[in-house]
């Protein structure tokens, strides 16, 4: 099945304190669940985006991910990124100001090639804006199979109506804990099974899937069909940069999900991109992962995880 990443593409320059600075680093959410994907699938992976003619995607066609979804803006520059971390690990976001607008640089259903946009074939939008958002996910063919990883600006009470509207033509719906937080108006829970009932609200709403990343503290998966329920813990390891890190997981769930719909398989294979993702700094080094590594860390983790539970 042919994937369709849709969101921003950026440019990132990547400040780690006491550590190190990196500029120009190939970022934004659509590439990174791309890639995430590209653990598992090597082959049939689109990019629908915009950037400036100051992004080099060279690499991203040698690795074979299609880009011909990408409108390229001579007259604007790709989005500029301070991705900043403090000395508490928090990180920031911060667009430079003579670059590209996460608003002129969002996706738009007009950019998009017709051939691509057919029921056939499995679409992400990643997180932008819901204004922006919200037209690409209506510009979807009815019946495709659709995930969405909502923004955190955009989850709260006053969102409610726009996305019970758009919730019914959901399939995998992929909010992170906070994003669930600011949906609900509830306060963090230390026990994630207490989740489980907002999850199935979500579910009433529309999607058959609902996935909640809980950061270092894994995924959890929710099935409204089969009323199944699994955690799968975050993989154990080096942490170098969490950028990225959610989207990788969403593009390596739908790689598997799409091929078996079988939900804890794919919570394990998006759990084994991001895993990946963190190891070292950017997107790229996704990409040249061996297919031999993914699976010898599919293989130690899925016996790692056997009886697994909330």
């Amino acid at each position: 099945m042919n994937m369709i990443f849709i969101g921003h593409l950026v440019l990132e320059d990547v400040i780690l304190p006491g550590k190190l600075y990196r500029p120009d680093q190939l970022g934004g959410a659509a590439l990174y669940a791309a890639s995430g994907a590209y653990l598992w699938q090597r082959d049939g992976l689109h990019l629908l985006s915009r950037r400036g003619t100051d992004f080099d995607d060279s690499f991203l066609k040698k690795a074979g991910v299609d880009i011909s979804g990408v409108r390229v803006f001579s007259d604007i520059p790709t989005i500029h990124l301070f991705t900043m971390f403090d000395r508490m690990d928090l990180r920031y976001f911060i667009v430079q100001r003579w670059a590209g607008s996460y608003d002129a640089m969002a996706p738009r259903p007009e950019d998009f090639p017709s051939e691509l946009i057919t029921s056939d074939n499995c679409f992400h939008v990643a997180a932008f804006p819901l204004p922006r958002q919200q037209a690409v996910i209506e510009a979807v063919p009815d019946g495709a199979f659709l995930s969405v990883d909502p923004h955190h600006d955009y989850v709260y009470p006053e969102q409610h109506h726009i996305w019970d509207r758009l919730l019914k033509k959901i399939t995998v719906f992929q909010p992170s804990e906070d994003e669930l937080i600011r949906y609900f108006s509830i306060s963090p829970l230390s026990d994630i099974g207490g989740y489980l009932p907002y999850m199935q609200r979500l579910a009433d709403k529309g999607p058959r899937i609902i996935v909640l990343k809980l950061g270092a503290r894994g995924v959890l998966g929710y099935d409204r069909v089969s009323q199944e329920f699994h955690f799968i813990p975050s993989c154990s390891g080096e942490v170098v940069d969490v950028t990225g890190c959610g989207d990788t997981f969403c593009g390596g769930f739908l790689a598997s999900y799409t091929k078996n719909h079988d939900l804890r398989d794919a919570l394990i294979c998006g759990s084994i991109s991001s895993s990946f993702n963190i190891s070292h700094f950017g997107v790229c080094d996704n990409f040249l992962v061996s297919p031999s590594d993914v699976e010898a860390r599919k293989k130690e983790y899925t016996e790692l995880w056997k009886g697994v539970s909330l």
